[in-house]
């Protein structure tokens, strides 16, 4: 999902049931695969 198409609906999103607790499982699954932050190729490159 693109960010201007989440945030258009954001609202959708946060009145479902469960939508905080789902929200938050989301960020967590991107976080720990790494998506929420931009990654250069040095950086790629130093890790391997």
């Amino acid at each position: 999902m693109k960010v201007d198409k989440f945030f258009q609906n954001f609202e959708l999103l946060t009145d479902a049931p469960n939508a905080i607790d789902k929200l938050r499982e989301i960020i967590l699954q991107l976080a720990v695969r790494g998506k929420l932050v931009a990654h250069t190729d040095l950086y790629c490159h130093s890790i391997w």
